[in-house]
This record gives C-alpha cells, sequence and structure tokens, in this order.
C-alpha cells in the first residue's frame, strides 16, 4: 500500500472506532438511568469485519518487489514489540493512543489492544505513535488518564532537539 492509502486507512479506523464509542456511551447512558442494570440490546447489525468469507481461490498476484515495499513502507522496523498489559477494571476501561500524522497530533481511544500494536509497527515517515495511556473514559469529552504504559522516546528526542 502507499502511504496516502495507510494515512485513508488510520482515518477511517479512527472514524469507525469514534462510532463504536458514540455507541458505547449512548449504552452507558441507558444503563446509568436504570441504576447500572443492563439493559438487553438487541445483537448490532452484521458488520463487513465479522463476515465469514468464502473460500474462493485467491488470485494471483504477481509478487511485490522488495524495493517497492521499502519505498512504500520504509526500512524494516527495528523497533521492539510494544507489549500492553490488559485494562484492569473498573478504573481502565479504554486505552487511548496519540499519534503523530503528518505534522498534526492527534489522539484515538481503543479497546482493541492488538490494533495498537499493528499500529505501533507501523514504519511510515507520515505516521508515529507518540505514547499509550489507559484512561477511565465515560465520553469524549469526560475522560482521565490512568496509567501511561509506553511513550516512544524516539519522537521525544526528535521534538527537545527542535525546540
Amino acid at each position: 500500500m502507499k502511504i496516502p492509502t495507510d494515512i485513508s486507512i488510520i482515518d477511517l479506523l479512527r472514524q469507525r472506532e469514534s462510532e463504536f464509542v458514540k455507541v458505547w456511551s449512548c449504552e452507558e447512558g441507558i444503563r446509568r438511568l436504570l441504576g447500572m442494570v443492563d439493559y438487553p440490546f438487541p445483537d448490532p447489525p452484521p458488520l463487513p469485519s465479522l463476515r465469514k468469507s468464502k473460500n474462493r481461490k485467491a488470485s494471483r498476484q504477481l509478487p511485490v518487489a522488495q524495493d517497492d515495499v521499502t519505498a512504500a513502507f520504509g526500512d524494516a522496523p527495528a523497533k521492539t514489540p510494544l507489549t500492553l498489559r490488559a485494562l484492569q477494571a473498573p478504573t481502565e476501561n479504554a486505552y487511548r493512543i496519540v499519534f503523530r500524522r503528518g505534522n498534526v497530533v492527534d489522539s484515538s481511544f481503543q479497546n482493541d489492544p492488538e490494533l495498537i500494536k499493528i499500529l505501533h509497527g507501523l514504519n511510515l515517515a507520515d505516521f508515529a505513535l507518540l505514547s499509550v495511556e489507559t484512561v477511565s473514559f465515560t465520553s469524549l469529552s469526560n475522560w482521565c488518564i490512568v496509567a501511561e504504559l509506553w511513550k516512544n522516546s524516539e519522537e521525544t528526542l526528535k521534538e527537545e532537539q527542535q525546540a
């Protein structure tokens, strides 16, 4: 994939996550109104990501030259794998990731540690994961950091050198 495609995918994943956060907030609001009793919500509609694909013969693709991969994603990452601990209920209910996309620093709330590990492994010039924190999250405007799990020391060093 090309860098603009990767950026578009990250933007869409962030938009998808914010929609899930809205649903979660609505369900939590109903739960609070009922005195913290679970409401029997119907199952969500089938999402494309949950569909089981039929076993089809894989289309033959030409092998990608290593130079193309290096041009698209940079050299192979020399990063150590990111290890995240599980969220500790009841105080922690989400991960907050802070990332740089181009020249913009942004953040997103995630529940999937595997997605965070994938983002950490990306080696792109226009994207860098800056930190991972656990948060107590009730809405997009009401959350607080519980613990910082990881911080990108390379990005911190770059910021200090630019200052």
